[in-house]
């Protein structure tokens, strides 16, 4: 069964070839440059014409990405690519330091230790930052300082930072870990919020210089094939211009809303109980048996 969207598609294709292949404004060009012939020559003409154009249209459709990759050349960006391309950003040094970095606090970022529930508090380490005098304490040689840099920072982001994407769904998930529940919230909605900004800023800056240029071609030309093209292109500008202003969900809709998880994600108790117990069983088997050896080669 095919879908509306597969109909429009296709609708979309044909509209697009018949323009670009114009056959009625082919037909009498045809018709002068073959003048004079006999019918069975023109038949042949028009028929090894249209089987070239069918092989070149075929392979296209099939190699065409790759031929025009070769190229240099790239296609628009589908709707998913742009997800995949915030994906991208949000891993990248640019934003962490242009978009993250100036709504956090480095020391929950560097110097976080623990966290007590009770009071919603961190206990922050000592050997790197001083809560008391609010200075960076921490031993450091060249070219590092007691500061931690913006490129130390960002390793330990990427530490932190757990992103992924369902191939089937393109559902993305984001989360943060930390030892606060709720600076692992906030971090994951600022990471949402600005990578929605930060997209929405790029493509309204390049629709509204598209559409500039595209408003002076359309007074500079009078051709009137490149004028309709000029006009659809305007109009698809004008579209992307149009949601980027009105959604500020322009890439990642929030299906789930960031929250503090009550419990722990790691570590595991129940698991360092279970590793606890057998690496101390093997131990003691394992000093069982060097004791007995030992004992056995004195007598």
């Amino acid at each position: 069964m095919v879908s509306v969207i597969d109909y429009a598609t296709l609708f979309t294709a044909f509209a697009t070839l018949f323009v670009v292949i114009d056959p009625i404004g082919l037909a009498p060009i045809f018709v002068a440059l073959t003048q004079g012939m006999a019918p069975q020559k023109r038949k042949a003409i028009a028929l090894r014409a249209c089987v070239i154009a069918f092989v070149i249209l075929s392979l296209f459709g099939l190699l065409g990405d790759s031929v025009l990759g070769f190229a240099g050349i790239s296609m628009p960006s589908s709707k998913a690519s742009k997800a995949t391309e915030a994906i991208e950003r949000i891993k990248s040094y640019d934003f962490f330091v242009n978009q993250f970095l100036p709504n956090v606090q480095l020391k929950d970022l560097i110097a976080a230790n623990d966290w007590q529930q009770n009071s919603n508090s961190i206990i922050y380490n000592n050997n790197i930052y001083n809560i008391k005098d609010n200075t960076w304490t921490r031993e450091a040689s060249f070219p590092k300082t007691s500061m931690p840099s913006n490129q130390e920072a960002y390793e330990v982001y990427k530490e932190i930072l757990s992103i992924s994407e369902d191939k089937k769904t393109s559902f993305v998930t984001i989360s943060i870990t930390h030892v606060s529940p709720f600076i692992a919230k906030d971090w994951v909605d600022i990471i949402i919020t600005n990578i929605n900004a930060h997209m929405r800023e790029i493509d309204i800056s390049i629709a509204e210089n598209s559409i500039v240029f595209l408003k002076e071609t359309l007074i500079t030309t009078s051709l009137s094939d490149i004028r309709r093209a000029m006009a659809q292109l305007l109009q698809d500008q004008i579209q992307v211009l149009m949601l980027a202003e009105a959604s500020q969900d322009y890439i990642f809709k929030r299906i789930v809303s960031p929250i503090a998880p009550e419990k722990k994600s790691a570590p595991s108790r129940a698991l360092i109980c279970i590793l606890g117990t057998l690496i101390g069983f093997m131990i003691s088997v394992l000093l069982s048996l060097y004791l007995h050896y030992s004992k056995k080669n004195k007598y």
